[in-house]
């Protein structure tokens, strides 16, 4: 019987986004043994996954497995990536405007993002940590008061030719710092960016839709190493 539980690659929550981190399992009602996975292919309900198997004799063949999303634990991310996105913003209108983003996580044991080539502060001395904190703290409520703020969401095409050579990509290059778009985007698919205030960049990831649906967060750690800050919240 089968007992393999697997992780999912890729579910589609939106009908402009895919996400991560979900989970799902095989009917125990064929005798089929499991012996490798494959890329899952993502269907358009996100309540199931069909998954490529081989069986012991790698004969391969299609069998259906169910997905199980936890609608609690995807909320609550949301929030967490979408409150990265507000720190973000509250940087740039603290006047840290030199400051560039970097890698993140957006998870509830520790969500965090990075911040590179960060000259540009408040004071040399110990005490700049936490006038920087306070600084974001103050702001961040001060975005977080408004209930009129959305996220905006947009799509810009990646033309690409039936050969896969890209065609004139100039909207979309001057998106990214110096007019290149990053390697890792496909050509031939569009890229979706979303806008928090003034801050603009491409994401896939799930976000609220009015800044108040994220609740309270508050920065609660300030690090410095070189030129780079860390900055910790938590969503309350």
């Amino acid at each position: 019987m089968v007992n393999a539980q697997f992780n999912v690659k890729l579910v589609k929550l939106e009908e402009d986004l895919i996400q991560i981190g979900h989970y799902g399992w095989f009917d125990e009602n064929d005798e089929i043994h499991v012996e490798k996975l494959l890329n899952p292919l993502c269907n358009e309900s996100a309540t199931e996954q069909v998954f490529n198997v081989h069986n012991t004799n790698n004969n391969g063949f299609e069998i259906s497995a169910n997905l199980e999303i936890d609608l609690e634990k995807r909320i609550l991310f949301s929030k967490i990536h979408s409150a990265g996105h507000v720190l973000d913003l509250a940087v740039v209108n603290c006047g840290y405007t030199c400051w560039k983003s970097g890698k993140g996580y957006h998870f509830p044991d520790s969500p965090y993002c990075e911040y590179q080539h960060c000259h540009q502060l408040p004071s040399q001395n110990d005490s700049m940590v936490t006038i920087v904190m306070n600084q974001l703290n103050e702001e961040i409520e001060n975005i977080m008061t408004r209930q009129d703020l959305s996220v905006e969401k947009s799509f810009i095409p990646y033309p690409c030719d039936h050969l896969g050579h890209e065609n004139d990509n100039s909207e979309l290059a001057s998106k990214f710092p110096n007019n290149q778009i990053p390697p890792y985007l496909p050509p031939g698919q569009p890229v979706r960016f979303v806008k928090y205030g003034s801050v603009e960049c491409a994401c896939s990831g799930t976000h609220v839709d009015k800044f108040k649906e994220i609740g309270e967060f508050k920065v609660t750690r300030v690090k410095k190493q070189g030129s780079l800050i860390k900055i910790s919240y938590q969503v309350l």
